[in-house]
């Protein structure tokens, strides 16, 4: 096939995927690791390959074909590897943080390579992404000082900047003056590395563990209803908040079906929903499993919306399939003269038609 230009933005989008599709891969990262492999040599024939952050398994399908049937390889992730692998691939499912590696090494014996292609666990969305790391940082100090040297902390920080604007070193100095300055950390309690938290990637060491029973609830119902132990009119979701609806629809996991889509829409009428956040988070599952009844609403939204939050992850939910991308790009030729520059650059990017 020619390569076109790399100007031509139609080329950016589609050809990994296609081809992933076309040689039966899980996913198109398998070429990243494919790059990597012909220039490094990591994976030999009969090697022991330990693959963490596996999902959805296109890395094992390339190791496995280099190792041959001698070879040992095991892939951990917090989502099962739904595709079939031959007999000397084993996929486990469970968080690489908590992993007891000598207990793999036991059972499987000592690893040639570790691959991973792993990526903090977020939504994507910095709206919301942020504010929760934020939430955890702040959290990592309240445990490590106790609450009566940071609920005043915390109250003469906001007392003293309310009505001006301060930057992330006016913070530090803050929290060095008033917290690390003048209280000690309680015993017991491990420090708070202010530098892994401020420049580190993803959560630090020891970070605290979130918990919301509330969302726990949620999450719960959410598993329930996508295994088909419940009824969608059988969720128990009385009292539940916009933001709980949204936890919800964002619970649920990828595989969900298009008539599971179904049974909650003539349920809870989510294509009607009236609220951005939700109906946003509804038109994302539609786009991905194919949901034709919400497609009306999905193209109404995508050409009245202009915010990026609610279009990209639309836009990148239905150009990840070609039936989709057809359909991005048709609706994006009606509302993309409507967008703002920075919104049409983003989108001109996903659909590659500009």
């Amino acid at each position: 096939m020619t390569r076109k230009g790399l100007g031509d933005k139609r080329n950016r989008h589609d050809p990994a995927y296609l081809r992933a599709k076309r040689e039966n891969f899980a996913g198109r990262a398998i070429y990243k690791l494919e790059e990597l492999d012909k220039r490094f040599r990591l994976i030999k024939p009969g090697g022991r390959v330990l693959d963490l952050g596996c999902w959805p398994g296109s890395w094992l399908q390339y190791a496995v074909r280099k190792t041959g049937p001698e070879g040992v390889l095991v892939g951990v992730d917090l989502e099962a590897v739904e595709i079939a692998l031959p007999d000397n691939v084993k996929t486990f499912v469970g968080d690489v943080n908590k992993l007891r590696l000598d207990k793999l090494v036991e059972r499987y014996g000592p690893f040639d390579v570790v691959l991973s292609d792993m990526a903090p666990n977020t939504t994507g969305n910095k709206d919301f992404d942020i504010p929760t790391s934020e939430d955890l940082f702040l959290r990592a100090l309240e445990e490590s000082f106790g609450r009566e040297a940071f609920d005043p902390f915390l109250q003469a920080w906001f007392a003293e900047h309310r009505f001006g604007s301060v930057s992330t070193e006016d913070f530090l100095d803050f929290v060095g003056k008033e917290l690390f300055g003048k209280h000690a950390v309680l015993e017991g309690k491990t420090p708070v590395d202010l530098a892994a938290w401020i420049d580190g990637v993803g959560l630090p060491e020891g970070a605290p563990e979130p918990v919301a029973p509330a969302l726990a609830a949620v999450e719960t119902e959410a598993a329930r209803f996508a295994a088909g132990e419940i009824e969608a009119k059988k969720i128990q979701s009385k009292g539940w908040s916009p933001w709980l609806w949204l936890h919800f629809l964002r619970s649920l996991p990828k595989n969900v079906g298009s008539e599971q889509l179904a049974a909650l829409d003539e349920a809870f009428a989510f294509t009607k929903s009236g609220n951005a956040e939700i109906l946003g988070q509804w038109l994302v599952l539609a786009a991905r499993v194919r949901y034709e009844p919400a497609y009306a609403r999905l193209e109404e939204f995508l050409i009245s919306v202009g915010r990026r939050k609610f279009l990209t992850p639309i836009y990148r939910a239905l150009a990840a399939t070609p039936e989709g991308l057809e359909q991005a790009r048709a609706i994006y030729a009606k509302a993309r003269p409507g967008y703002h520059a920075i919104s049409r650059g983003t989108i001109d990017e996903i659909v590659g038609a500009y």
